[in-house]
């Protein structure tokens, strides 16, 4: 809840500095105007029109983090409610705390918020079926060994994996390489991000069947769309 509250304090300040910076400039090219200045007037507006769109676009970002509509989320409210989800490799446990009507438990490689479960990379810490559904999102494009890790979301869900991702195309990957930079990790690890066939051929050689593939709008940080991707275990 605290880290809720102090990114909505920062998207408040934000905004705020973004009105500021509106309200300067209109001041501005109202005294140009009115001074028959219609050079600077010129360069004020075009000014003035970025801002408005960068603004936009803004808002369309915040609107993306904080009214919960993920293409996981989505695909949960498909499932069902009250579900028993594990999250792997959830970070910050943003997804937690938008996931109001289901039970999640997460687990990382590092303890990125005080929920998290820290675990080796490998071997999930939890019993067969021990959960409804088991989730990556937008995790696996930094593991070699995806087929394994799928081997063992397949085995603690009972029914459902989830995998978000983007799509490989060239955006996509450009943004993913400046991505690997922040972690830490090798660009060339880019071999990792897969197409949709080459994702549904990896849940097949992990035990699972493709049920189904549904694509969501990007956003800001990153406006390639994003593909979330159900698999079942095979009946």
């Amino acid at each position: 809840m605290k880290e809720n509250f102090l990114d909505w304090m920062r998207e408040c300040l934000l905004h705020v500095l973004i009105y500021v910076i509106l309200l300067i400039l209109s001041l501005v090219l109202y005294k140009n105007v009115r001074d028959q200045n219609y050079k600077s007037a010129v360069i004020l507006t075009i000014s003035l029109m970025l801002v408005l769109y960068i603004l936009h676009l803004y808002t369309k970002e915040v609107k993306y983090r904080f009214t919960a509509n993920t293409a996981v989320e989505s695909s949960l409210r498909d499932i069902g409610d009250h579900l028993r989800v594990l999250d792997v490799g959830g970070g910050a446990c943003r997804l937690k705390h938008h996931l109001r009507n289901h039970s999640v438990d997460i687990i990382d490689i590092y303890k990125g918020c005080d929920c998290a479960q820290i675990y080796d990379g490998h071997h999930i810490p939890a019993r067969d079926d021990a959960y409804d559904v088991a989730v990556a999102s937008h995790v696996l494009h930094h593991v070699p060994h995806q087929q394994e890790l799928l081997k063992e979301m397949a085995r603690v869900a009972k029914n459902v994996v989830l995998i978000e991702e983007n799509p490989s195309n060239f955006v996509q990957r450009l943004i993913t390489k400046l991505h690997f930079h922040g972690f830490g990790q090798d660009p060339s690890m880019i071999k990792y991000i897969h197409a949709p066939r080459e994702w549904k051929e990896i849940g097949e050689k992990a035990g699972l069947v493709l049920s189904k593939m549904s694509t969501y709008s990007g956003h800001l940080l990153n406006p390639t769309p994003r593909v979330c991707y159900t698999f079942v275990k095979p009946t």
